[in-house]
């Protein structure tokens, strides 16, 4: 007998580090059973990954809210804006850092690793010279870095200004709508139901399954990670009939 399924669902995309809230996966009614996996891809030294996945009711994603940041940085038109690409909790844990060079460069540039955007500023005469909006044109002319986010100078500043080195940080205030419940799985151990959080700390996946109707019928599921030293991962979500 073949089990048939569709998937898999990206829940966290191939080459994820850190800790995060990532997109919801949205699922739908028509399936009996969810197969949900954290593929660890590489680790590093001591390596582990805790996390959770969590499934909504209800949550749509027209009312979910975009993680957003707007600097204040010292001096005048020199802030700049940046909001997530997508609504949804996932955005928070983009950051943006301005790096000070310290060393003549010609133009702002791009690095992104992960969820985190680097702009080495421009610099010239022992100062930096990247105006706010050369930075804004840098990070939007970036692929890697336009996929995350849109940069803009923030309102009410004209972007003349030059910018000042930044330390990573956060964009914040980014929700999922509905509520959200730590789903149970079944253990692969004991065949019981759980909702405890998993730790992982080798190369390969971890897969846990949830009957659908055995609780509350999810309309979306979520991967959160709480805890990560030195490990790459993504998230996979697999719909089984």
């Amino acid at each position: 007998m073949s089990l048939a399924y569709e998937g898999p669902h990206l829940a966290a995309p191939v080459g994820s580090t850190g800790n995060a809230t990532h997109k919801p996966v949205h699922v739908g009614a028509d399936y009996s059973s969810v197969g949900m996996q954290v593929v660890v891809e590489a680790v590093g030294a001591t390596p582990t990954v805790t996390y959770k996945w969590q499934g909504s009711p209800d949550h749509n994603p027209a009312t979910s809210v975009a993680a957003t940041l707007s600097t204040a940085m010292a001096g005048a038109d020199n802030d700049i804006t940046l909001d997530a690409v997508e609504p949804g909790a996932w955005g928070n844990s983009i950051t943006i850092t301005l790096t000070d060079p310290a060393t003549d460069t010609a133009d702002a540039s791009v690095v992104v690793t992960g969820r985190a955007i680097n702009v080495t500023l421009g610099y010239s005469t022992a100062a930096i010279d990247s105006t706010a909006t050369e930075v804004v044109a840098a990070i939007n002319a970036s692929g890697a870095a336009s996929a995350l986010v849109t940069a803009s100078v923030k309102s009410g500043d004209d972007g003349s200004g030059v910018v000042t080195a930044l330390s990573a940080t956060n964009l914040a205030s980014g929700s999922d709508s509905g509520n959200w419940y730590d789903a149970a799985f079944i253990t692969d151990a004991s065949d019981t139901l759980s909702v405890a959080t998993t730790a992982v700390t080798a190369v390969g996946g971890s897969l846990h399954f949830t009957c659908n109707p055995a609780a509350r019928r999810y309309k979306a599921y979520r991967l959160v990670t709480t805890v990560n030293t030195n490990v790459t991962y993504r998230g996979e979500v697999y719909l089984i009939d």
